[in-house]
């Protein structure tokens, strides 16, 4: 079957950052070189291992193409520029500026082929005052904002598992290289794309800056608990491990009280979930004491047939043998040149007519060099002229958005962020439950308008209700299908069948369409119609596995990052859907799996699990990849940063530095060979000093430091994200406050990086769609709405 980016030749500098975006391109038909020096790749020597191949390797660059270019010497170098002469895409951990200093970056290699994409992945952006810092994973998810709402009350800062800072850097490239390529179908122009690694973070924390604005709080954290105004949300544990529990809504807290059979927990007062946060140390002693009479798995099927979101938390181990991600074909056996025929994690969404692609595994170093050397050199078609104004490069698409809460929201924010026209469409009732969310300016709900939830979610889109239960609500959407080139939807599994709306009825009226499902565990299989929020596929994914110490309790992050990652990585399926359709003007069906995808993110564990056979142990903030690795607390409350050496001559700048003010104990740090005392005495530096202070000084020696910030310090304090103008302002309606909310967490040299519209009022779009759309009478109108089909004003 033809791939979506079928013809698309991308050149992948490889490293942490660009390897699973680069996975996502290759998967939909994109040929991806890996230029790697002659020793291979860094990225090839990170453990754990498999007859000496790394795993984490080989769990990342399949479909890929390996040449060796040693861009020390002008002959490897000279080589770059007649590849990307001839390629469409540069993915790079690597500064432009160091690389155009060398004579290979996107200024030289742009000038050469006008229409070639460059993105940069950065620690910090490719401009900006941090530019030149030095940063990891480790210093993304502290500087972005998650690892400070990740750990126990008071405890220590903790950052996620899986290196998922690395990932969202890496599918928020993924998503703008697919912007940038159907730009230039309009432009014939490239350009560069900015991705900083920090910004893919706190873009994506939905209890962060703009959360802190409305309540002058930061999110606590919360250790196993997810700190909610209600209960109970949190891990609970079992005989033989833990679940992920969440009973917030009056339905579901009452079918637990009656499971769990327990007359303390039926009192009147507890039916009031903000009373049952008040209680929470009551309540969860309580579920605790029954929680742990059972099997994990037993507890998940017995809440899900009561409709409770409850799942087991799995291990690497338990999610490369689950079930469902079998039936749904995520594993692939492909054949490895040194380990033979191994299964692998796979395809991230199903997309009917260009299925993400598992051709081969990943290759040895420069098992492709002979074939890049019979690459003719191919003149790049000269540039066209530029637009009069830059343009937003998807206002030409239109969305119909009948998604809510979380990731749905996601998906269709990224479109619209870039120009697409996303039409909401809400019931006539009180719209998307999100509208009914908090946190409210000085605490008095105005909903359905200007709760913050609704406002992080839905910038720069319309409104309008429809009643889809409704024969002539469901027409009316039949018709607007033929005059849009998008339908995205978060429902339950069958929803849309059954209300007739299915893929079939949506194609018969609009052939091009492109219908993107987005839901828990995809449109069948064994969990289709289980009940599923963030929390529940953090834990079935495995992530939940991988936070914390070894011998701790498993942590919940302060955030779903989850829910986050699906919408991203569906912007990016739609985007690559709508290209395939560019060039054969085929629409197609897109089933969008939080499972699969939140499972992708985990691929080196599942790799270690499906190939080696055991589970990777949770490592608290350590990194078996670095010399030393960790969090540490700094001198003041709560205040932390992170350290990061991966060389040994970074280990020696880092005592040297510690030696300037504590000798004694720089001198143990050189005799010491255990990572705890060699964390503990870091520590004792540490605790001296300011957060800000370590990180200048160890910055200014070339080791990796950064500030953990909370949503204030990321806001108020962060000058590098202020002067990128990270940060965009819209008006809060209801008080007509100006307010700061994240803004789009990549820049395009291409096209504006402002916000443009907040989010919509309820139905505001009403008169444009039904009037000017689809051409209604103001009688057609009134008529529909004495009907209940169209919301009153």
């Amino acid at each position: 079957m033809r791939g979506a980016l079928d013809g698309i030749r991308i050149l992948e500098m490889p490293g942490a950052r660009t390897q699973y975006g680069a996975l996502l391109l290759a998967g939909m038909g994109a040929e991806v070189w890996l230029l790697e020096p002659p020793d291979g790749a860094p990225v090839r020597r990170v453990g754990p291992f498999a007859q000496g191949v790394s795993l984490p390797f080989v769990a990342h660059n399949s479909n890929k193409k390996s040449v060796v270019l040693d861009l020390s010497t002008a002959e490897g170098r000279n080589a770059f520029r007649k590849l990307a002469k001839s390629s469409d895409v540069v993915l790079s951990e690597d500064l432009p500026s160091i690389l155009d200093a060398q004579g290979i970056g996107p200024a030289q290699c742009r000038a050469d082929n006008p229409r070639l994409i460059w993105a940069a992945l950065t620690p910090y952006g490719a401009t900006g005052p941090r530019a030149q810092f030095a940063g990891s994973d480790l210093s993304a998810q502290a500087m972005g904002g998650g690892m400070s709402t990740t750990g126990e009350p008071g405890g220590r800062v903790y950052r996620a598992g899986g290196d998922v800072g690395d990932k969202m850097a890496g599918y928020t490239a993924a998503s703008a290289v697919m912007v940038a390529l159907l730009a230039r179908e309009q432009s014939g122009r490239g350009q560069l794309i900015d991705v900083s690694a920090q910004e893919a973070v706190a873009g994506q924390m939905e209890r962060g800056a703009l959360f802190y604005q409305f309540t002058k709080e930061e999110p606590a954290r919360g250790g196993r608990l997810y700190p909610t105004a209600a209960f109970p949300c949190g891990l609970f544990p079992a005989n033989d491990g833990w679940i992920s529990l969440v009973a917030l809504q009056p339905q579901h807290w009452d079918a637990l009280v009656d499971w769990v059979g327990d007359p303390r927990l039926a009192i009147e007062r507890f039916k009031n979930g903000a009373e049952r946060a008040l209680a929470r140390d009551e309540i969860d002693a309580l579920l605790c004491e029954w929680s742990r009479k059972h099997s994990k798995h037993a507890l998940a099927a017995e809440g899900q047939r009561r409709r409770i979101a409850i799942a087991a938390l799995q291990t690497g181990l338990e999610v490369s043998q689950d079930p469902h991600l079998k039936a749904a074909g995520f594993f692939r056996a492909l054949d490895h040149p040194a380990l033979g025929t191994v299964t692998l994690p796979g395809a991230p969404f199903n997309a009917s007519l260009t299925p993400f692609r598992m051709a081969h595994a990943a290759p040895d170093v420069g098992a492709n060099n002979a074939e890049a050397s019979a690459l003719p050199v191919v003149e790049a078609p000269a540039s066209q002229a530029a637009p009069a104004a830059a343009a937003r490069p998807l206002s030409r698409y239109r969305i119909l958005d009948l998604s809510w809460v979380i990731a749905g929201p996601a998906c269709t924010r990224f479109l619209a962020d870039q120009g697409a026209e996303v039409i909401k469409i809400e019931s006539s009732g009180a719209g998307d439950p999100v509208r009914t969310f908090g946190p409210w300016l000085d605490g008095v709900s105005t909903a359905p308008e200007g709760g913050a939830a609704f406002a992080l979610l839905n910038r720069n889109k319309r409104s309008m209700t429809l009643d889809l239960k409704k024969p002539e609500g469901k027409d009316l959407l039949l018709e607007l299908v033929k005059y849009s080139d998008v339908v995205v939807d978060n429902f339950t599994a069958g929803t849309m069948d059954r209300l007739g709306l299915g893929y079939a009825q949506l194609a018969q009226a609009n052939p091009r369409i492109v219908m993107a499902q987005i839901s828990g565990f995809g449109q069948d299989g064994p969990y289709a119609h289980r009940v599923a929020y963030g929390q529940t596929l953090l834990a079935l994914t495995g992530h939940y596995d991988q936070i914390g110490e070894a011998d701790s309790t498993p942590l919940m992050p302060g955030y779903t990052y989850t829910d986050q990652a699906a919408g991203m990585i569906s912007a990016f399926a739609i985007l690559a859907a709508l290209r395939h359709r560019e060039e054969t003007g085929a629409g197609q069906h897109l089933d969008l799996s939080l499972f699969q995808m939140g499972s992708s993110l985990m691929a080196e564990v599942l790799v270690e699990a499906l190939v080696n056979g055991t589970n990777r142990q949770r490592l608290g903030n350590d990194n078996l990849a670095a010399v030393s690795h960790g969090a540490y607390r700094c001198k003041g409350a709560d205040n932390w940063c992170v350290i990061a050496t991966w060389t040994n001559a970074q280990f020696a700048a880092l005592v040297e530095t510690i030696h300037t003010d504590l000798p004694l104990i720089a001198a143990r740090l050189r005799e010491s060979s255990r990572r705890d005392v060699t964390d503990a005495l870091i520590e004792e530096w540490t605790s001296l000093r300011n957060a800000e202070e370590v990180m200048a000084r160890l910055q200014a020696v070339g080791v990796e430091a950064a500030i953990v910030q909370g949503a204030r310090d990321v806001l108020e304090s962060d000058e590098h994200l202020r002067a990128r103008g990270f940060f965009q302002p819209f008006t809060h309606w209801p008080s007509g406050r100006e307010m700061q909310i994240e803004g789009i967490p990549y820049a395009l040299s291409e096209a504006p990086r402002n916000i443009a519209a907040g989010p919509p009022a309820l139905g505001e779009a009403n008169g444009y769609v039904f009037g000017e759309l689809l051409n209604l009478t103001p009688n057609d109108i009134e008529n529909l709405k004495t009907a209940g089909v169209i919301a009153r004003d």
